[in-house]
């Protein structure tokens, strides 16, 4: 089985309050496009580089412990940003990984965004929006 790799773009969310109360202008709001991201399912949620945190200048706001394939380990987490896969936009926590990592999305962003994967064709499935806010498989 091949891996599934998605573009997405990611905004910083105080940029973004910063430009709704007009204290930075629209071209002032940090955001990034990723092509090429992994869709990793072992992932919990949205994982970026340091150099691409740096980019967007979130802001950490803790360090929690977290289970890997070789034991656990401290991760820092950032602030939240908005993530566009397709024409779908949630907002989720990033945690960091090691300058020059691969970008990883992560279950819980996929959920959120009411995306699956079929595995067979290796991409990325998007749920029809059902009644209310949910999503319907299909």
């Amino acid at each position: 089985m091949g891996h599934i790799y998605t573009d997405i773009e990611i905004i910083n969310t105080d940029d973004l309050a910063y430009e709704a109360k007009q204290m930075i202008t629209p071209d002032e709001v940090r955001h990034l496009k990723l092509n090429h991201v992994l869709v990793d399912r072992g992932a919990t949620t949205l994982c970026l580089p340091a150099d691409v945190i740096r980019q967007l200048g979130l802001t950490r706001y803790r360090t929690e412990t977290v289970a890997i394939a070789t034991g656990t380990t401290d991760v820092r987490t950032f602030q939240s940003v908005e993530l566009h896969v397709g024409n779908r936009t949630t907002t989720v926590d990033v945690m960091e990984l090691p300058e020059g990592s691969e970008p990883l999305l992560g279950a819980v962003p996929m959920q959120l965004l009411g995306i699956t994967l079929d595995l067979a064709k290796e991409s990325l499935q998007f749920l029809k929006v059902g009644k209310g806010s949910g999503y319907l498989r299909i």
